[in-house]
């Protein structure tokens, strides 16, 4: 078991079309911000260790996606806590009813 397989969703059997679609446009915005975030501290974790390329000033936008990364991995690091706590109270409820 992994993560991914956890939380990966293929089906939604009763979402309409509209919300789906909003699904999708909410998931795809929240990737993009953490993937230019990751590219963002990767940029500047490089050229902070010395690289030979020249001179690098971190820019408005490496910034703006650093807090746009952080500000979508926090609601996803809170469901990831929900998540867990909900499991083990599941497992409880299921221990007493035995």
């Amino acid at each position: 078991m992994n993560l991914y397989n956890d939380f990966v969703r293929t089906d939604f059997p009763d979402t309409d079309k509209s919300d789906l679609q909003m699904l999708s446009s909410r998931a795809e915005c929240a990737a993009d911000s953490i993937l230019k975030g990751i590219a963002a501290v990767g940029k500047m974790m490089f050229y902070a260790g010395g690289a030979e390329n020249g001179e690098y000033e971190p820019s408005a936008t490496d910034f703006r996606d650093i807090g746009g990364m952080l500000m979508e991995l926090m609601p996803l690091a809170r469901a990831l806590s929900d998540t867990a706590a909900n499991a083990e109270y599941q497992c409880r409820q299921m221990t007493k009813g035995k």
